[in-house]
């Protein structure tokens, strides 16, 4: 069971606009699923960014609210810990625009065009692939996190991290979700 200590005490309107953010991500998640399963890499991307971008905005608020309570849970969480990548990913979204999602061609059965696909559907590129970041916005430690728990893995495993995370953070009785 999680446990949050707040530090700062909250106003309504926080917990009405933490909860309306929790919402703006599940319904960038439900476009990104439908995107995804339509092989729509437009569509894909710009609601995974969207997905980002209320994650990040989320965990900043969280952050604010429980501090170190918050940091110590979400990174010992096994959700959790996949959102300083998401957080790298936003800020790379934020500051360059690049394309950080592409299709997994990966096959079954049948070679490159294959009979039977398993493929993933979408999945965060690697590193290498995306142009060289902003040497004002370097963060080593983020670009880490991105390589150990987003690059190469299908977006919507990623997204439904983020999501158990805040489902479980739902269930725990000192959060404002």
């Amino acid at each position: 069971m999680i446990s949050l200590q707040p530090v700062v005490t909250p106003l309504p309107e926080d917990v009405r606009r933490l909860r309306l953010a929790l919402a703006g991500f599940r319904a960038a998640k439900i476009r990104h699923d439908q995107a995804r399963d339509h092989r729509d890499l437009e569509n894909s991307y710009t609601s995974a960014v969207e997905a980002t971008m209320w994650v990040v905005a989320i965990n900043d608020q969280l952050r604010k609210f429980y501090s170190h309570s918050y940091e110590n849970a979400r990174d010992n969480n096994t959700y959790g810990m996949v959102m300083r990548g998401v957080l790298w990913v936003r800020n790379r979204h934020a500051h360059q625009l690049p394309v950080t999602v592409d299709e997994d061609p990966t096959t079954f059965f049948g070679g490159t065009k294959g009979i039977i696909s398993l493929s993933a559907g979408m999945r965060w590129r690697k590193v290498a692939e995306l142009p060289p970041p902003d040497r004002r916005f370097l963060d080593p430690t983020g670009e880490a996190n991105y390589q150990t728990h987003l690059e190469g893995r299908s977006t919507n495993d990623v997204l439904n991290s983020c999501d158990l995370w805040f489902s479980e953070l739902e269930s725990c009785p000192t959060c404002l979700l």
